[in-house]
């Protein structure tokens, strides 16, 4: 887990408190999470990162936020493609499998991604087009990187906004800030949705 990585970091580095009290933060923030998102309904959600609406393979970290955050993803019901590695980040969904599993939220990595899936007419019935539950990620909330744990934050805010979670933009700053000393503001243009 990533948490660890900065534990281990602390320690190889001299500076185990840092490592210690960086470790103490995510843990906190991500049991809050796992703790709040634990709800009896649980939202079926899709994650498309690439052109033909490819989504990450379920060993990968994005599919981990997901699940972290509460969600179903879709290889919580659909097995991998033969010859598909599990950790791959971009694999191929079949557009009518996207359709059966019916995500109720959908997350895109860019918004030309968001505005072709919008913009499919093949898609109009799935759940999270109909109730426009599509959304565009922002630049400070990296779901494949050391920044996936503010990530997951934003999308536990996106998947359960009823649930009280830390908002995103608060956790982001304090973790920015934690990690680089940068002191970010909720209208800083980190947070602008990726392209």
């Amino acid at each position: 887990e990533i948490k660890d990585s900065f534990k281990l970091m602390g320690t190889v580095l001299g500076n185990e408190k840092r490592g210690q009290d960086i470790y103490d933060f995510i843990s906190t923030e991500m049991n809050m999470i796992k703790t709040n998102t634990d709800v009896q309904n649980k939202k079926r959600v899709y994650y498309a990162n690439g052109n033909d609406y490819e989504s990450p393979g379920p060993e990968t970290i994005m599919n981990s936020s997901l699940k972290t955050a509460g969600a179903i993803t879709y290889w919580d019901e659909y097995n991998l493609p033969s010859q598909t590695n599990s950790t791959e980040e971009s694999v191929a969904i079949p557009i009518e499998s996207i359709i059966e599993y019916n995500p109720d939220v959908i997350i895109c990595k860019t918004k030309a991604i968001h505005d072709i899936m919008i913009a499919d007419d093949r898609l109009k019935n799935v759940s999270a087009i109909k109730n426009n539950k599509i959304f565009t990620t922002h630049k400070a909330m990296i779901i494949d990187s050391i920044h996936s744990i503010a990530g997951t934050v934003w999308l536990a805010n996106v998947i359960y906004p009823e649930i009280d979670t830390d908002d995103y933009k608060n956790f982001a700053s304090k973790y920015y800030n934690l990690l680089y000393g940068t002191k970010l503001t909720k209208d800083d243009k980190i947070f602008d949705l990726e392209n």
